[in-house]
C-alpha cells in the first residue's frame, strides 16, 4: 500500500512561492514517483529483492574465498554456515511455531514495532511480555526463540546426520 506521498513535495514548493503554473510542472515527476515505489521488486517474503541479490552475490563470494584459503591451508578446518537460507527458512516456518512475524517485541509503535530512532532501551520504549512470540526482539536482533532455530537449522546443514538436533526445533 502506497499511502500519503508527494504532499511534501508540493508544500515545500508552495512554502517557497512557487506559482501554481510551476507547481503543476512538478506533477508529472511526483506521480511517476509514486508508481516508481510501488513497482519496487518484493519477494514472497515482502523483502526487496535487491538486498536479497546482494546478500547472496556476498555468500557466493564468501565461499569462494573459503575454497581458496582451503586450498592455501590444507589442515585448517573451515565451515560455512549459510545464514542467509536459515533466515529464509525461519520466515517460512514462523507462523507454525507461532511468531508474530512482523512485529518487534521490543519496540516504539507502527506496524513493525521498529523506529530507528527509538530503539529499545531508549526512554519510552516499551518491551513485550512474551518474547517467545516474536522473531524479532528489536527489529535487528532474533528473540532467543528465532536464535535457537536458526542454530538448528544451520546445525543441520552443517551436519546433516544429526537428528538430535532436528528434534530440537
Amino acid at each position: 500500500m502506497v499511502g500519503e506521498i508527494g504532499g511534501n513535495d508540493y508544500n515545500y514548493a508552495i512554502f517557497q512561492g512557487k506559482t501554481m503554473e510551476e507547481l503543476r510542472s512538478m506533477v508529472p515527476d511526483v506521480v511517476a514517483t509514486i508508481v516508481d515505489a510501488a513497482r519496487v521488486p518484493y519477494d514472497e517474503n515482502q523483502c526487496l529483492n535487491h538486498l536479497n541479490e546482494f546478500a547472496k552475490y556476498h555468500n557466493e563470494e564468501l565461499q569462494k574465498a573459503i575454497h581458496t584459503l582451503k586450498q592455501d591451508k590444507p589442515n585448517a578446518v573451515v565451515v560455512y554456515a549459510d545464514y542467509y537460507n536459515a533466515y529464509q527458512f525461519l520466515l517460512k516456518v514462523a507462523t507454525s511455531h507461532g511468531f508474530e512475524r512482523e512485529k518487534a517485541c521490543c519496540g516504539s509503535g507502527g506496524k513493525y514495532n521498529f523506529n530507528m530512532m527509538r530503539m529499545c532501551g531508549g526512554a519510552g520504549v516499551e518491551v513485550c511480555s512474551n518474547p517467545e512470540r516474536y522473531m524479532s526482539w528489536d527489529g535487528v536482533h532474533l528473540t532467543e526463540k528465532g536464535y535457537k532455530i536458526i542454530a538448528a537449522w544451520l546445525l543441520n546443514n552443517i551436519f546433516p546426520t544429526s537428528s538430535a538436533i532436528s528434534d530440537s526445533i
